[in-house]
């Protein structure tokens, strides 16, 4: 082999080295700056840091709560954005939380969303009374007082928590503990949601 052969060849390698070194670093430094753990930059912010998106997103379970007038599905509401809340009276947090949910509500009268409350308390007369003492208005009382939806859902164990699907009924992201539904970043996320943008 000529000797300009040998002495390039090692060159080469090197410059080939040199240029895949580079391009595995900027692919780490950008991987990097992606967030991870299914947080959802932009929006899971404020109130709204502990929301995560879920990856990948589950289709709504067909378990049913017992609603007012009969079995109430999340997928009953196909075509709209559905805000489910796993929640008690007896679970001091949901309580906490439950007025800003229903605030939310009040705000997003667009036809495209609807705000779906389950609560895990043995019956409906206890849930009512609950609610008429604390004056929190009208929200209706879907049963599930065997925990069935609410451990389909991933939520048996962690009140309150809040899942957000969108129109095609698959899980956009949940937020697990209590926080301010009716904060400035909880209104921009779920206007994003009823939007398509998430």
């Amino acid at each position: 082999m000529p000797a300009f052969f040998k002495w390039r060849e090692p060159r080469t390698y090197i410059v080939l080295l040199s240029i895949f070194g580079a391009a595995f670093l900027a692919y780490v430094t950008i991987a990097a700056s992606i967030p991870q753990g299914g947080s959802m930059s932009g929006y899971a912010i404020g109130e709204m840091s502990d929301f995560r998106r879920a990856l990948p997103p589950r289709a709504a379970p067909y378990e049913t709560a017992a609603g007012p007038d009969g079995p109430v599905s999340i997928r009953d509401h196909e075509g709209k954005v559905v805000m489910v809340n796993v929640w008690a009276t007896w679970c001091a947090p949901c309580v906490e939380e439950l007025p800003s949910l229903l605030a939310l509500a009040e705000m997003m009268p667009e036809r495209g969303f609807t705000f779906v409350p389950i609560t895990v308390d043995t019956s409906r007369e206890k849930a009512d009374d609950f609610l008429a003492r604390h004056a929190l208005g009208e929200v209706p009382v879907n049963l599930d007082p065997r925990f069935e939806l609410a451990r389909t859902l991933g939520a048996a164990d962690a009140i309150p928590t809040t899942i957000l699907y969108d129109a095609r009924g698959r899980e956009i992201g949940r937020l697990v503990g209590n926080a301010d539904w009716s904060s400035p970043e909880a209104i921009r996320l779920v206007r994003a949601a009823v939007d398509g943008a998430l």
